[in-house]
């Protein structure tokens, strides 16, 4: 365990409680661009000289002059991240560059891994008005549950992947809205909220559920191997929790049953993200795993930005988390 994961562990795990105060804030702001430039999505793997490799991509929009537009820049997790933008500051398109009439809304990146999708792809929606078609700089697949989040917020129309340098006769560029590990803005919270509403209405926040990884352990996922996975599903049922397995549902079914939960409890990891479709003040439980014993960071920068409130079960011998669950589900 870090330094960071026992002084998590210790300031959280006997209490509910909201994460500390952000590290960061800034303004949410809309850029309109004319003759906007868009360089072809690319991405790799680069070796640094000390060994170790990172995950690049470039793929970015500019200005009529060619010069970055920042604020839809990929700000990288704070205090660690598995992706590096390497995208310059000034480009010349090729003179033959294709170029599309009309106005565009910049989506930015279309992320792989669906807690990232969550958090990241789909919260720089905010600004979108319904109407306009969606550029993205593509990541990932084109998943079902990514299509049904964008019918969510209101995106009808097919996204477009740039997969060539193109120039765009108006290009609408809102600034991303999530910094990654650190902080959430109001305008992710709002969309958040706005797709919560499609989903699920006003269901009340009344459940005690468990997203439970016992099935996803069985298909393969590299959680927690040596952990009983049972023997906490039967744990926390003796609780009176549901116990959920996400992979189950749709992400619509799984929007629906965060929306309405009064405790939502699970391994950190991506489908504890779900807290961001809460209502505020839901209660979160993050158990750790072995591969982050005191939580991931993503998780608390999100229940802080929605007004959730947090304990944090650390990573331990079967028999101390159960201890642990039982003492702060009772309190």
């Amino acid at each position: 365990m870090t330094e960071h994961d026992a002084s998590l562990a210790s300031s959280s795990r006997r209490w509910w409680s909201l994460p500390s105060p952000p590290l960061l804030t800034f303004d949410d702001s809309i850029q309109y661009v004319t003759e906007a430039q868009l360089t072809a999505e690319d991405h790799g793997t680069l070796e640094l000289t000390s060994g170790r490799r990172i995950t690049w991509h470039v793929g970015a929009p500019y200005d009529a002059e060619g010069k970055l537009v920042s604020s839809a820049r990929r700000a990288g997790g704070y205090r660690g991240d598995f992706l590096h933008s390497l995208d310059q500051e000034y480009v010349e398109l090729p003179p033959g560059a294709d170029r599309i009439e009309g106005s565009f809304y910049y989506g930015g990146l279309w992320m792989q891994h669906f807690g990232h999708f969550l958090i990241e792809t789909l919260p720089t929606l905010w600004a979108h008005d319904g109407v306009q078609p969606v550029l993205f700089h593509r990541l990932g697949d084109v998943d079902s549950f990514k299509r049904e989040l964008l019918d969510l917020c209101g995106v009808t129309s097919e996204p477009i992947f740039v997969d060539r340098a193109l120039r765009v006769e108006h290009l609408v560029v809102p600034s991303r809205p999530v910094s990654l590990n650190r902080f959430a803005s109001p305008a992710a919270v709002r969309l958040w909220r706005r797709v919560a509403r499609a989903a699920a209405g006003d269901a009340s926040g009344s459940r005690r559920v468990w997203l439970s990884r016992t099935q996803a352990e069985a298909g393969g996922a590299a959680v927690n191997r040596t952990l009983g996975f049972g023997e906490l599903d039967d744990e926390f049922a003796s609780l009176g929790f549901e116990v959920i397995f996400p992979e189950t549902l749709s992400i619509r079914e799984q929007i629906e049953i965060a929306r309405s939960s009064s405790i939502l409890a699970g391994f950190e990891g991506s489908a504890l993200h779900l807290s961001a479709f809460a209502h505020p003040g839901t209660k979160v439980l993050v158990l750790g795993t072995e591969r982050r014993p005191g939580g991931n960071r993503a998780q608390p920068a999100i229940d802080r930005a929605v007004g959730n409130r947090v304990a944090l079960v650390p990573f331990a011998p079967i028999s101390q988390m159960v201890r642990d669950v039982r003492e702060l589900v009772l309190l």
